[in-house]
């Protein structure tokens, strides 16, 4: 069983600045996370981002079987699973990847348009009856 995390933000705009300092807090917790988004450009986008979302920060990341001999502790794909990572996915997809039962905690990034909610949904019916522990997040306040 793993651990769901919904965080409920205010805005899709800020989905990824959040996911981008979320993302530095876990790794500074010590965590391994595979970053999965939706397509190879998000892929990408996600991994410039990395780069520039804070002048301080560094968070070392790569895309997934782009460097196969470096395995950074941060890894970002798309369309398959990392082999060596099963500590937390954070899940940027509109859909829940079939391999997502390989990672101990997965989380999900909820802005609060119509679109964006009525997908959270779907995938939070689809954790709980996997039968997955779920918390919520509210941070829109």
């Amino acid at each position: 069983m793993q651990q769901i995390d919904f965080y409920l933000i205010l805005e899709a705009n800020t989905k990824m600045s959040f996911a981008c300092r979320l993302l530095e807090k876990v790794y500074k917790l010590g965590h391994q996370v595979y970053v999965h988004a939706h397509d190879a450009a998000a892929v990408h986008q996600f991994n410039d981002m990395l780069w520039i979302f804070r002048d301080i920060s560094f968070i070392p990341h790569d895309i997934v079987n782009k460097s196969p001999d470096i395995t950074a502790p941060i890894q970002i794909g798309f369309s398959e699973s990392p082999l060596n990572h099963h500590d937390i996915m954070l899940n940027l997809d509109e859909e829940v990847p079939e391999f997502y039962t390989q990672f101990q905690r997965i989380i999900e990034i909820v802005p609060q348009d119509e679109p964006s909610k009525e997908k959270a949904r779907n995938k939070y019916r689809q954790y709980k009856n996997a039968g997955n522990n779920i918390k919520t997040h509210d941070l829109r306040k």
